[in-house]
């Protein structure tokens, strides 16, 4: 494979006009190579769009409720996370910019 290069006159100099023409080919090429593979995506993405099949919000609020709040476990919760933040800001040594005030659910939606 090397031969047919060197039996070609290769290596081949070429001169600046024929390097830019080279250059602005290529980026031609990948341009519109990028654009076809954003166009991909986009068209794969509308299709997915246009077939999912929507849930209804009623579904989604029923399966909400669904669930049983335990108030034992949202104060559980609650500690955990208020130990784990507290334990993140002693690691830095810097005081919290928040207060926690209240802990309550907002069931109201």
């Amino acid at each position: 494979m090397f031969n047919l290069l060197v039996e070609e006159g290769y290596p081949k100099f070429i001169g600046a006009g024929e390097a830019a023409l080279d250059a602005v080919i290529g980026f031609m090429v990948v341009f519109v190579g990028i654009s076809l593979l954003i166009f991909v995506v986009w068209l794969f993405g509308f299709a997915m769009k246009k077939f999912r099949k929507p849930q209804k919000r009623e579904t989604i609020a029923q399966e909400a409720t669904a669930t049983p709040i335990n108030e034992n476990d949202d104060d559980e919760i609650t500690a955990v996370i208020c130990a784990a933040v507290a334990a993140i800001y002693a690691e830095k040594k810097q005081k919290p910019e928040f207060v926690v005030k209240d802990t309550k659910r907002n069931l109201r939606g």
